[in-house]
């Protein structure tokens, strides 16, 4: 297969990749992905190509991007009519956490991938490789975290420790801009040389599902903002085997019951403590006054839960779809 033709295969399947926030009627509770076929949860056409003939696997790399500002509009009546807007921030959580979270989520996916029969590449062994290091990463470090928008949302991207942050121009996200094409061939190589499939999971987390309200034929526009996260439809495992890639992603997204905390009034002065994690980022919410925007006061300790609940979901939905290709 040429690039051309491998970069048009891929473009396809991206074209799909839009990060929408599902509607919870869609999605899945995250409770029950054990006792849900994994063909209602999890694209499972691409999973086929990549372990119908491949038991072993190279993980190139793992990342999650978590929200940590969103918005939403509602209007009504049409144009002239009643609007509603909200935007929501992260607080109380930091970078620091965002890290436990990601490593924690990557030797998860790696036992995942064990039970599901799937040898595992050594971690060492990758790093090693010269196609691996061939791939074009991206600037990121502690304190100074890579941080993405995409249709209005804010998000900051942490890889899971011993890789770099890397992306390609398919992700889904938008992420890496212009970048990124050279990483094609390269998980194309490491495809090759080590006889596997080459997994790169990257995941997103919404702190808050937002919900709207309204039409051209309402009389009332409303935005409710929810307490529990829930990972969004950009929540994709890219892999690549024999020259193609492969985009499984999880249609209505995965959500959780668990309440991580509270919402409060985003304002500087009264919420120093509670915005501390959205400084550590970088983002500054400024002297905000309005119940337009606000803060979720997160426990730490019940956000890390909640979302590592989330992504060990992910992780068993994949092995069980694995699993499934492979009986």
């Amino acid at each position: 297969m040429t690039l051309s033709r491998f970069s048009r295969l891929a473009a396809a399947t991206a074209m799909t990749a839009a990060l929408l926030a599902p509607a919870l009627a869609t999605a899945i509770p995250v409770g029950e992905v054990t006792s849900t076929k994994p063909g209602k949860v999890i694209d499972m056409a691409a999973v086929k190509p990549l372990f119908k003939k491949k038991s072993r696997a190279v993980i190139a790399g793992y990342q999650v991007s978590f929200v940590t500002h969103n918005k939403a509009s509602a209007y009504a009546g049409g144009g002239g009519g009643a609007r509603a807007k909200m935007e929501t921030y992260l607080g109380n959580i930091d970078q620091a956490l965002m890290q436990q979270i990601a490593d924690e989520a990557h030797a998860t996916f790696v036992k995942k991938l064990a039970e599901a029969g799937i040898e595992v590449v050594p971690m060492e062994k990758v790093l090693a490789s010269a196609n691996f290091q061939a791939l074009e990463t991206t600037p990121s470090a502690a304190g100074a975290p890579y941080k993405v928008n995409f249709q209005g949302a804010d998000m900051v991207v942490v890889p899971a420790t011993g890789f770099p942050l890397w992306f390609n121009p398919y992700d889904g996200l938008n992420a890496a801009g212009n970048k990124g094409k050279k990483n094609l061939k390269a998980m194309a190589a490491l495809a090759k040389e080590f006889d596997a499939a080459v997994l790169q999971p990257s995941m997103a987390v919404d702190f808050s599902y937002l919900d709207t309200s309204g039409g051209q034929l309402a009389r009332k526009a409303n935005v409710e903002a929810g307490t529990t996260p829930y990972m969004t439809a950009a929540t994709v495992f890219w892999g690549t085997i024999d020259g193609g890639l492969a985009y499984a992603k999880f249609p209505g997204g995965l959500w959780s019951t668990t309440s991580t905390g509270k919402f409060t009034e985003a304002s500087r002065d009264n919420n120093i403590a509670l915005v501390k994690g959205l400084g550590y980022m970088g983002i500054d919410i400024g002297a905000v006054r309005t119940k337009k925007a606000v803060v979720l006061e997160a426990d730490p300790v019940v956000f890390k839960s909640a979302v590592l609940e989330l992504l060990e979901g992910a992780s068993e939905t994949y092995k069980r779809a694995i699993q499934d290709v492979r009986d």
